[in-house]
């Protein structure tokens, strides 16, 4: 619908109840980016990138850049009635907060300062697309946006790849002694850690989703150091995802019923939902058996299929 039809959602201000979820995001990551943009080493050498921690001048800027942009999105009429969106800015405001200290934490006790941001790769990008060798020698690349890269000050050798993200903690917790890629829904942190090793000179990495937690109005760092058997898992995945797609197995995976929101809950952010099958789980669960979609049984470490009941947090990737 929206790539090969060009059909989207439009936007009805009238209709804003409170600020939706995907300009959150993008808002955040945008006033992250430029506040992390003004301390990048001018001349490239990781001996100085910025390790000590945020001061109060750091703090006031950042909240600057913050009120800037929340202006525009009231001037758009994206925020909501007024007393909705004075609370929800209140809380926006105490997670940049809670970001400086946070973040602080992380860089003294590694040593690391932010190096880069939005560190692209891929065809036409800044960085050369990252190259993924498949277990049967097929060879895949990869292209992405690296929300920011940290490197050690000693060598410049140990990375920390981050990817912001505005959601519920809890769909994070446990990569790091669980499934890494948890049934090949996360793979963001496994295709940076590739692209460090591969185009940054990287000899250690720790890649990891920073997670600014409204609901919860927490920030958390969630993520591991990238290890063979984390590569292993990778390339597992992304190869049988590779052979679902050459196969054709295109299938739903809606998940369960949600009762609180309606609808369900793999489907609840789509903007498309409206236009799908009302009984689209019913299908789902009448082909869940067919022989075209045991590829899909390598995305759960049991090596049991994902059933296309399961919720949000349980599901396998759809090829």
């Amino acid at each position: 619908m929206r790539y090969v039809l060009d059909v989207g959602d439009r936007e009805e201000p009238e209709r804003v109840s409170e600020l939706e979820p995907l300009t959150r995001g993008t808002v955040m990551h945008t006033i992250l980016e430029e506040f992390i943009k003004e301390v990048l080493p001018r001349s490239g050498n990781a001996g100085d990138v910025f390790v000590e921690p945020w001061t109060p001048a750091h703090h006031d800027r950042l909240i600057d850049l913050a009120e800037l942009h929340f202006e525009r999105l009231v001037r758009r009429h994206l925020t909501g009635p007024a007393a909705t969106w004075r609370h929800q800015r209140g809380v926006l405001i105490s997670l940049l907060e809670e970001f400086l200290r946070v973040d602080s934490e992380h860089r003294t006790t590694m040593g690391a300062g932010p190096s880069r941001v939005e560190a692209d790769f891929g065809p036409g990008a800044t960085l050369p697309p990252v190259e993924v060798v498949l277990g049967d020698g097929r060879r895949l690349r990869l292209q992405g946006r690296i929300d920011r890269v940290d490197v050690d000050t000693a060598t410049g050798r140990s990375v920390r790849v981050l990817d912001y993200k505005t959601a519920s903690t809890k769909r994070y917790r446990g990569i790091d002694r669980d499934d890494p890629v948890k049934k090949g829904t996360q793979l963001q942190l496994g295709a940076y850690a590739n692209a460090a090793r591969a185009h940054l000179g990287a000899t250690e990495v720790h890649a990891a989703y920073l997670v600014l937690d409204q609901a919860g109005r927490t920030v958390e760092s969630v993520g591991y150091d990238w290890d063979e058997p984390r590569q292993e898992r990778f390339v597992e995945v992304i190869g049988r995802i590779v052979d679902g797609i050459e196969a054709g197995a295109f299938d739903a995976v809606p998940g369960a019923v949600d009762n609180f929101f309606g609808g369900f809950s793999n489907c609840r952010y789509c903007a498309y939902d409206p236009i799908c099958p009302t009984d689209r789980l019913e299908h789902a669960l009448h082909k869940a058996d067919a022989p075209e979609l045991a590829v899909r049984a390598a995305l759960v470490a049991t090596g049991d299929a994902p059933r296309p009941d399961a919720g949000a947090d349980d599901r396998g990737a759809s090829t």
